[in-house]
């Protein structure tokens, strides 16, 4: 019988190359994920700098590689990715995440799995 189970080595590094990346994705756009800033629907055939998709670090790889304790395979972890749009990943750059997540409507972070707990944010 096969096993279900996800364990925390199947989630670390290569975010870009995981196998469970598209299932990710999908999940999210079965629970309607907008792009955290535009608020359009996340859809792999979106196109123009305004829309089409990139892979964010939530934790920017620039701040955890500043706080000097994380690996780069933990700050490549699928489960510090989330799906935004060009330009939105490209205005939040090295923001701290207690800095720029407070300013997005909560229904798109849990869209993506993203906590509302404030405290995990830092």
């Amino acid at each position: 019988m096969a096993s279900f189970e996800i364990t925390e080595e199947m989630l670390v590094g290569k975010y870009q190359t995981h196998s469970l990346l598209p299932l990710i994705f999908v999940i999210s756009r079965k629970k309607n994920a907008k792009d955290w800033f535009t608020g359009t629907i996340l859809s792999s055939t979106n196109v123009g700098p305004e829309h089409q998709l990139e892979l964010h670090h939530i934790f920017p790889k620039a701040v955890l590689k500043e706080d000097g304790t994380f690996k780069s395979a933990e700050i490549d972890d699928i489960t510090n990715i989330a799906f935004l749009s060009q330009k939105a990943n490209r205005s939040i750059l090295k923001s701290k995440p207690e800095n720029y997540l407070i300013n997005i409507e909560p229904e798109r972070l849990e869209s993506q799995h993203v906590s509302l707990n404030k405290n995990l944010w830092k």
